[in-house]
């Protein structure tokens, strides 16, 4: 009983710590916190965020970096392609998909998560055709995107080989199908299973 009263009084303690740090962000942060709910994997580059808000990934770098001031965000690592990738905590995790349900009525989310899954499309299909002609991708060709990533993240995806750019983004990419299957955006489910096996 003594265990389940610390750890209540612990995660009442955090989320007032959440609740805290969200309030006092800028309301383009504020709104950039609630979008990351929409993110499954692991770790997250900016571009996601960017196709999240339809913004610019250099706004969205730097909004980024404002949650990670406001320690709502951590920085996770650098990529295969040089990218910073960012994380949230578990718990934040379960904070800020509150915070998206709040914040964004089911049509905003499923456009926006339209964009994310159009990103990852045409970054799965962009690193398919430098593997070489001779695939079999109708599904995910057939898709209709919505979204595209700009030319820097293309190019940087590029200079990493596709086969370490797939096993870098792997966990990224099935955690984006599963979310699409979530959503019943079934043009996506298949476009990226299609092009995963």
């Amino acid at each position: 009983a003594a265990t389940r009263q610390w750890s209540r009084s612990r995660n009442i303690a955090l989320r007032a710590s959440f609740d805290s740090s969200y309030v006092e962000l800028p309301a383009a942060s504020a709104e950039a916190f609630a979008a990351i709910g929409g993110l499954r994997g692991p770790d997250f580059p900016a571009w996601t965020l960017a196709a999240l808000l339809d913004v610019d990934p250099s706004d969205a770098e730097d909004l980024l970096e404002e949650l990670v001031e406001a320690q709502l965000v951590a920085f996770a690592r650098l990529d295969v392609t040089g990218a910073h990738r960012y994380r949230c905590h578990d718990l934040v995790r379960v904070y800020v998909a509150e915070k998206a349900a709040e914040r964004f009525d089911p049509a905003a989310r499923r456009a926006a998560r339209e964009r994310l899954f159009s990103g990852y499309l045409v970054l799965l299909l962009d690193a398919m055709s430098q593997l070489g002609p001779g695939k079999d991708l109708f599904l995910a060709e057939s898709v209709k995107l919505v979204w595209r990533p700009p030319s820097e993240v293309m190019q940087a995806t590029r200079g990493a080989s596709a086969i370490k750019w797939f096993t870098d983004e792997r966990a990224s990419l099935v955690a984006a199908a599963r979310l699409a299957y979530e959503d019943q955006l079934w043009p996506y489910v298949w476009g990226i299973i299609d092009v995963l096996n």
